[in-house]
């Protein structure tokens, strides 16, 4: 259960808090023609990079499905430290803008690094839930009682993520409202003020 509720307080405080403050001038159709197509207007950043999020989410919930093995269980932190990993950097780059002058490279790096996040997040989601569905199978030689108490431990085990993952979500608004005042600041404070505009 932690390693999903971690998972979740730190994707969540990405996207709610850390991914309003990554805005940037739009795109010039002459020097960056692919993202002066997508990215029209300041607030077309923040949409662009929930969709990268939810489509990596969505590609890695269901590896399991297109045949990727699952990961091990004594991997299941690792998407967690990614995450970690991807947190420091996009707060990073909000609060001191460490990626490249070039806003086609940085709208490239910062994609890749939400699709890392997507992808680390739907991961540790579709391999905890995988490890519960395989523990502690009913066998024949099981009496009624036992296959009955096998099934409620596993609907027990369920119901345990789920309350983990929700109390991660709440913890990650809870820490993604100054996280998004502070950066914005942070931004301001550099001569940055695009994130007030929104």
């Amino acid at each position: 259960m932690f390693p999903l509720f971690l998972v979740y307080v730190i994707e969540y405080t990405i996207n709610q808090g850390i991914g309003p403050t990554l805005v940037y001038p739009v795109p010039d159709p002459s020097t960056h023609p692919f993202w002066s197509l997508i990215i029209k207007s300041v607030r077309d950043y923040y949409p662009l990079w929930q969709l990268v999020y939810q489509t990596f989410v969505f590609f890695s919930r269901s590896s399991i499905s297109l045949g990727l093995p699952a990961l091990p269980t004594n991997l299941l932190g690792l998407p967690a430290l990614v995450q970690s990993f991807v947190f420091i950097t996009l707060s990073t780059e909000s609060a001191k803008g460490i990626f490249p002058d070039d806003v086609g490279v940085t709208i490239f790096l910062i994609f890749c690094l939400i699709a890392v996040e997507g992808f680390c997040g739907g991961l540790a989601y579709v391999n905890v839930f995988y490890r519960i569905g395989q523990e502690d199978h009913p066998d024949e030689s099981d009496s009624e009682y036992e296959i009955e108490r096998k099934k409620q431990e596993r609907e027990f085990k369920i119901g345990s993520i789920g309350v983990g993952d929700s109390l991660g979500i709440m913890l990650a608004s809870l820490l993604a409202m100054p996280t998004e005042v502070g950066l914005c600041k942070a931004q301001v404070a550099r001569g940055k003020d695009l994130c007030r505009t929104l």
